[in-house]
């Protein structure tokens, strides 16, 4: 069959004009993306937050503090098989800071006491069994630095509730004790996020397991 020259070149500009159309337009949509909008910085860290980085920082100097670190950036499920399901298990989760060692690994986790609602008890349970796993200690914080033991002494006592026997049992955030203060030890719950009574130990005793802990 022969064709019409004249259609053929007019089919040929047509293509042309349409495919023109198509960069122009995707172009376009590409400026648009890139607008730039004005912008003001925002508070990513509020005074009393960088109060209590500056705490851990003090007391693991090697270390890096992340500030509300999501948990699918702190663990990751062993099994290749169940890695979806297990990052989407822990969706939407967070501790208010991390200490993490050279290696880039998360040594602590720390929740502010402040912040947690009743509601979110599952959601708590989910989270600390998660990091307990990955072999994370999660502490629950209440107060401020300057009713917490020195920086020092925070490290040291930190490393004995991890190597402590009884490290793995309930410890309510209510017991956390302030510097220069005791309180009543409160209800458990069924939780095994320590409270700030396990940093209540003799500095020799301290000591000793944060040794026992580094060889």
């Amino acid at each position: 069959m022969n064709l019409d020259p004249n259609w053929m070149a007019l089919a040929a500009a047509g293509t042309a004009i349409l495919a023109l159309a198509l960069v122009l337009l995707r172009g376009r949509s590409k400026r648009a993306r890139r607008k730039a909008y004005p912008y003001a910085p925002a508070v990513a860290v509020r005074p009393a937050e960088a109060q209590i980085v500056q705490h851990l920082l003090a007391a693991f100097p090697e270390c890096v503090v992340l500030v509300h670190a999501p948990l699918e950036r702190l663990v990751t499920p062993r099994s290749p098989e169940q890695r979806a399901a297990g990052r989407a298990a822990l969706a939407g989760m967070s501790v208010d800071f991390a200490v993490c060692a050279a290696n880039g690994k998360a040594i602590f986790a720390f929740d502010l006491a402040e912040s947690r609602g009743s509601d979110q008890e599952e959601s708590d349970r989910i989270k600390n069994r998660a990091l307990k796993s990955a072999g994370i200690r999660l502490v629950r914080l209440k107060g401020t630095p300057e009713q917490w033991p020195e920086a020092a002494d925070f490290r040291l006592k930190l490393a004995v509730a991890a190597l402590h026997p009884g490290a793995d049992a309930p410890l309510d955030a209510a017991a956390f004790a302030p510097r220069h203060q005791s309180q009543p030890a409160a209800t458990e719950p069924e939780s095994s996020i320590m409270g700030m009574t396990v940093l209540l130990l003799e500095p020799d005793e301290a000591e000793a397991a944060w040794r026992a802990a580094r060889e």
